[in-house]
């Protein structure tokens, strides 16, 4: 449904604003006419026209030239009624392309089966029939040969033999060879632990070709799409993890696959036997002292399950700490106020260059802050290059 906006004297709907923004960054210069194109879905000439007749009559250019008119091919609300009423008395419960017959013989009616449908919805009314539920299939994956690809999900569960309390194990599973990548436990379940655990993954085993994730919110945020979105050819708004494995290039697939879900069920209860068995020979209690030795309970683990001659299957380069920390944490975006300055928490901050100066990012320019965990500190990162932070007086402008 659409929704109707103010603007001056003028409502123009979201797809009318939605192409007012653009066509606006177009004039602007920000944006080609290609990208137009694609986040517009237009032909170049169509963008042109509207660019021009943006230009000389404002947003009056992007109405459509049938707003307020009213279709030839619309029913007219007599003939709502007149056909509900002989529904009602004769035909009701028959299927909707029985009742058109019938309209059309007996009553010169001519209506179709949709507008029929359309029409008893409307009033509360149904045919009587059901549809057939039509099971879907579930789809194929094909990973190359050798090629990695990596499962990464939460499970909570009683992990620890001596107590009751149930933890949140978070762990990067290899669907090809059943072992563990990485993993950390938790009280609750946490987003921030699903960044954790992947950086391990790609600064020890290596990028994953593949990562299939069982919970979509992991990648997906329940936002529309941006404008920054659409230029990116996204087909939806990523969570900060979602959009470090779009920058490594790494192949996302939800959990609609049934055959790898079933997969990854069964390695979780393997999990679940063999971990607490382990966990308990070791004294191991608590969380604490599980993140702590959590490479050594990794290890053991996938020794308890491998056979001989098991290979395993390729990686990606990995990256440095460093630049797993930066990819892989959570962000922010944004807008510029003043000279490299932006509000962040109710503070005004300066973004400054490696030399201590400021970074020189005009006014209305978007940036992204990210917090390091590790380091319990923000940087920004703007096209490629890293910068800090510092915060500033708001009344003098100088570094606090």
């Amino acid at each position: 449904m659409a929704a109707w906006l103010p603007k001056g004297e003028i409502f123009l709907t979201q797809k009318e604003l939605r192409r007012e923004e653009v066509i606006q960054k177009l004039i602007d210069d920000k944006i080609s006419v290609n990208h137009a194109m694609q986040v517009l879905d237009l032909s170049k000439r169509h963008i042109l026209r509207l660019k021009s007749g943006y230009i000389e009559n404002g947003s009056l250019a992007l109405i459509h030239g049938n707003r307020n008119r009213i279709p030839v091919h619309t029913i007219d609300e007599d003939t709502k009624e007149r056909v509900v009423d002989i529904v009602r008395e004769k035909y009701l419960g028959n299927s909707y392309r029985y009742i058109r017959q019938m309209l059309e013989k007996e009553y010169g009616i001519i209506i179709s089966t949709t507008s029929i449908a359309r029409i008893l919805n409307s009033y509360g009314l149904s045919n009587g029939t059901k549809k057939r539920k039509v099971q879907a299939k579930s789809r194929k994956i094909e990973v190359p040969a050798g090629k990695s690809m990596v499962s990464i999900s939460q499970r909570q569960y009683k992990w620890f033999a001596d107590t009751t309390k149930q933890t949140v194990l978070t762990a990067t599973v290899d669907l090809l060879s059943g072992k563990i990548i990485a993993m950390m436990m938790s009280d609750a379940f946490d987003e921030l632990d699903y960044l954790d655990v992947m950086r391990k993954v790609i600064t020890t085993a290596g990028v994953p070709h593949v990562v299939y994730c069982e919970d979509k919110s992991v990648i997906v945020e329940s936002k529309n799409l941006t404008i920054e979105d659409e230029l990116a050819g996204r087909q939806y708004h990523p969570t900060s993890l979602g959009e470090a494995l779009e920058k490594l290039n790494v192949s996302i697939m939800f959990g609609t696959n049934d055959s790898i879900n079933k997969k990854s069920d069964s390695i979780w209860q393997l999990m679940q036997l063999r971990l607490s068995k382990i966990l308990d020979s070791k004294g191991v209690n608590n969380i604490r002292d599980f993140n702590k030795f959590s490479v050594l309970f990794v290890r053991l683990y996938n020794e308890s399950i491998n056979e001989p001659n098991d290979k395993d299957p390729d990686y990606m380069k990995p990256l440095t700490v460093e630049e797993a920390e930066v990819l892989l944490s959570p962000r922010e975006k944004f807008e510029v106020v003043g000279n490299s300055m932006i509000y962040h928490d109710g503070k005004l901050f300066r973004i400054t260059a490696p030399n201590g100066k400021p970074a020189g990012i005009r006014q209305g320019n978007k940036v992204t802050v990210h917090t390091l965990l590790n380091k319990n500190k923000e940087i920004v990162s703007y096209r490629g290059a890293l910068f800090e932070l510092r915060e500033m007086n708001t009344l003098a402008g100088v570094k606090r």
